[in-house]
């Protein structure tokens, strides 16, 4: 399951200054976006399959400090980082490309 992330602190704590050694994967999404809704099964379904990464999701209408300071400009979004460093960025909901990018990260 993907775990919202609703405050830019909550996105300091578990992304940002997260020091563990999982790869984190944030999925930047609106309830306005017809495609973000479409992509939410599928990244849902990742999160259940791989545990060895954590999984998060920010509502950037709820949390627009989240969505400023990351510059998100296209949605969806996935970003991809492991210790406070963004490894990737994928915009749109290309399934292909983000299925990739988590078997590219997970034996990381």
């Amino acid at each position: 399951m993907a775990v919202p992330i609703e405050s830019f602190e909550e996105f300091e704590k578990h992304v940002l200054h997260y020091k563990g050694g999982k790869v984190v994967v944030v999925d930047f999404w609106a309830a306005s976006c017809g495609d973000c809704i479409a992509l939410a099964p599928f990244f849902y379904q990742l999160a259940d399959k791989n545990k060895q990464f954590d999984f998060y999701e920010v509502d950037v209408e709820a949390t627009t400090e989240v969505e400023n300071w990351e510059k998100i400009k296209k949605l969806p979004t996935i970003k991809f980082y492991q210790y406070g460093q963004c490894l990737e960025t994928i915009e749109g909901g290309a399934q292909s490309k983000i299925s990739s990018a988590v078997a590219k990260y997970r034996n990381r």
